[in-house]
C-alpha cells in the first residue's frame, strides 16, 4: 500500500505511529507545522526517514507535490480541516481515497458560522478514524455517514520499558500534573483544591506560561512545581506519585494519561478530557469529575484516596494491554 498522510505538526507519538505504519508500505508525510502552541525540543523526537517527509518550501510548490503525491497514493489522510492544504486535496483527491483524522471532541465543539463548511468537508470524504467516543458523536454531528474506525488514541507511547506495578500504600497522598501549566489545563482549581487540602500533595511538571502562576505555587506548601522534564525522566517522576490529575477545561483527548496509566497511576480527569470515556470510565482506571466544579473535584478524590478503591483501580490498570492499544491505533491506517 502507499498512503500519504498530510498532518499539521510532528510529535513523538505522532512520528512512532508513522514509522510503524510505514513499515507496511510506502508512505509519505506532509507536515503543516501550524501549531499555536509551544512545545519543548524532545517533544518532536522518533522522527521519520527523511526520504518519508515531503520536504516543505513555498506553497506553490507544496500544492504541486501534493497533487502528484496524491495521484500516487491509494489513500490520502488528512489529519483536520483547518488549513489551505487540507482543503486543497479535499476538492482534488477522489473521495473513495480520503479519509479524515478526528481528534476534536463534541465536548469543546460549538455549532458557528464554520459549521456548514465543515459539514461540506466531511462530505467529501470517506472514512473518518476518530480517537475515541466523543469524537465520534461530532463526527456524526456533522452529517458524516460514512464509515468511522475508532483508534482509542492519537498516536503511539515512545515508553521501552515496563513499569514496576504499584504496591497497596498506607495513604494515597502524592498527586502528579505533567503538562503546560496554563489556565486551559485547569491548574486554578487545583491551586484552590490543595490548599484547602494541605494532607495532600502536589506535584507539577511542566512548561509555565504565565509567571504568576509561579507566585501562587510558592504560597502553598504543598504544591511542589519541578519545571520541565525531558521524557527520558518520566519514569521516575511517575513512579514515586500516586495518582494522576488533569483538571483541564479543553482537552481534545489528553495523550498524558495513556502516560499516566501505562506507569500504572490511576488517575482523576474532568469531563472535558477526551479520553474520559475511553480510557477512564472504559477501563474504570480513576475518577472523572465535572469541570471546574470544585465540590465534585472533592468529592472524587475522596474516593480515590480510598485505598481500597484505589487498589482496585491499580487492578483495572494492570489489565490493559497497551501493546494491543498501539497496534490497533497503527491498524487504523494499514
Amino acid at each position: 500500500m502507499k498512503q500519504l498522510i498530510v498532518t499539521c505538526l510532528p510529535s513523538f507519538y505522532k512520528n512512532i505511529a508513522f514509522k510503524k505504519i510505514s513499515e507496511h508500505g510506502i508512505l509519505k508525510v506532509f507536515f503543516t507545522f501550524d501549531s499555536k502552541i509551544k512545545r519543548e525540543g524532545d517533544f518532536f523526537n522518533n522522527g521519520l526517514n527523511n526520504e518519508d517527509i515531503i520536504e516543505k518550501t513555498n506553497v506553490f510548490n507544496n500544492l504541486k507535490k501534493l497533487y502528484l503525491e496524491s495521484k500516487k497514493a491509494e489513500y490520502v489522510t488528512l489529519g483536520g480541516w483547518d488549513d489551505l492544504y487540507f482543503w486543497f486535496l479535499r476538492f482534488i483527491v477522489p473521495k473513495r481515497k480520503l479519509r479524515l483524522i478526528v481528534e476534536s471532541s463534541i465536548y469543546e465543539f460549538n455549532d458557528s458560522a464554520l459549521t456548514p463548511l465543515k459539514k461540506i468537508f466531511v462530505k467529501g470524504i470517506s472514512e473518518c478514524i476518530v480517537s475515541g467516543q466523543p469524537h465520534y458523536r461530532l463526527i456524526r454531528h456533522l452529517g458524516f455517514k460514512g464509515k468511522i474506525t475508532i483508534s482509542k488514541g492519537v498516536g503511539v507511547l515512545d515508553f521501552n520499558y515496563e513499569p514496576k506495578e504499584k504496591i497497596r500504600p498506607e495513604k494515597v497522598m502524592n498527586f502528579l500534573y505533567v503538562g503546560r501549566v496554563s489556565k486551559d489545563k485547569g491548574v486554578e482549581l487545583l491551586f484552590t483544591f490543595f490548599e484547602k487540602n494541605p494532607e495532600l500533595h502536589l506535584n507539577i511538571v511542566g512548561s509555565v506560561e504565565d509567571e504568576k502562576y509561579l507566585d501562587i505555587i510558592s504560597t502553598l506548601q504543598n504544591v511542589t512545581y519541578h519545571g520541565y522534564k525531558n521524557r527520558n525522566e518520566l519514569k521516575d517522576i511517575f513512579s514515586y506519585n500516586d495518582v494522576f490529575i488533569l483538571a483541564s477545561r479543553v482537552e481534545p483527548w489528553g495523550l498524558v494519561i495513556e502516560e499516566a496509566l501505562y506507569h500504572g497511576l490511576p488517575v482523576v480527569v474532568s469531563d472535558k478530557v477526551g479520553c474520559n470515556e475511553d480510557l477512564v470510565k472504559g477501563y474504570d482506571t480513576g475518577q472523572v469529575f465535572a469541570m471546574d466544579d470544585l465540590v465534585d473535584l472533592t468529592e472524587k478524590i475522596e474516593k480515590i484516596t480510598n485505598v481500597d478503591q484505589y487498589m482496585l483501580q491499580c487492578k483495572n490498570i494492570n489489565s490493559i494491554n497497551f501493546n494491543e492499544i498501539s497496534n490497533n491505533y497503527v491498524n487504523c491506517f494499514l
